[in-house]
């Protein structure tokens, strides 16, 4: 029991290492090659927008448990969509965020950091598309099978792809370019992951995510896009009345699209009307006295 317990516990540990290690690694290399005022401004670039650890993070912990819970009963199938319906919740809530950020990077950086940080603009656009990527919680999974010395590979392979590549990535876009090799390693370890996770869940690439949600969620967020963007650009005033419109505009279109496309099981749909409820009781009261 205790050499199995090492023999989980010192990779992952490693990996934990490595990881801090890979995500930091971009900022080292920047810092080394450009001066302060650079540094600054990429900096302000990758500032983080904290919905990974407040959302994903605690789903990734209750998945864990779920999946581990119903392997050990033998009811791999469960497991599997216990898998697939966390990285649906995910999406639905973290595309329809990144499309608003992409639409609202310029005046979200204006309003936190002022004008001065222009520059740090498509920096952050760059940088937030690793909240699409994160709803794949590929880690988690090899947690729940105690693929920790997978999971140190994968660290170990990301480190040296972004050590690898990241002046080729900075000549070639700029700044930019040190977020952009960081992503492109993150999506390449986890279309590996998730090649291992073929194999470890026994289904084929159709049953290994929920494709089709995943489809439908990110139309429907880039279709909340325009509406966003046309408000922004129409919009003129205070930079924060700006973003509080253009995000109204893009979270009304987004919930009027996905609330009768199918989207939403039953569940997500009373959860929705829940919170709606909270923040506006009178439109919610409209509503329901007009159906």
């Amino acid at each position: 029991m205790q050499r199995q317990q090492l023999a989980y516990a010192l990779p992952f540990a490693l990996t934990v290492l490595v990881e801090t290690v890979q995500l930091n690694y971009h900022q080292y290399a920047v810092s080394h090659w450009f001066d302060a005022a650079t540094f600054a401004i990429y900096s302000v670039g990758c500032f983080q927008v904290p919905l990974i650890e407040l959302v994903a993070s605690p789903l990734a912990n209750v998945m864990m448990v779920r999946m581990a819970e119903r392997l050990r009963d033998g009811r791999a199938d469960e497991a599997l969509a216990v898998w697939t319906r966390t990285t649906r919740t995910l999406a639905l809530v973290f595309f329809p965020v990144l499309a608003l950020l992409l639409v609202s990077a310029r005046d979200l950086i204006v309003l936190l950091f002022t004008d001065r940080y222009l520059p740090s603009v498509p920096i952050f656009m760059v940088w937030s598309l690793a909240l699409g990527a994160s709803v794949l919680q590929t880690d988690a999974i090899l947690r729940v099978y105690a693929e920790t010395r997978f999971m140190l590979l994968v660290g170990v392979v990301k480190l040296l792809i972004i050590a690898t590549l990241i002046g080729a990535f900075i000549g070639a876009f700029g700044l930019p370019g040190a977020v952009l090799v960081s992503l492109a390693a993150t999506l390449a370890m986890k279309a590996a992951v998730l090649a291992r996770m073929r194999r470890l869940l026994g289904v084929g690439l159709g049953r290994l995510a929920p494709w089709r949600d995943l489809a439908g969620i990110g139309f429907a967020s880039a279709a909340a896009a325009l509406p966003a963007f046309i408000v922004k650009a129409a919009v003129e005033g205070p930079v924060l009345a700006r973003l509080a419109l253009t995000g109204l505009a893009g979270s009304a279109t987004y919930l009027a699209i996905v609330f009768p496309s199918g989207l939403l099981d039953e569940g997500e749909r009373l959860a929705v009307r829940t919170w709606l409820q909270r923040f506006m009781p009178g439109v919610m009261r409209a509503g329901e006295s007009e159906s």
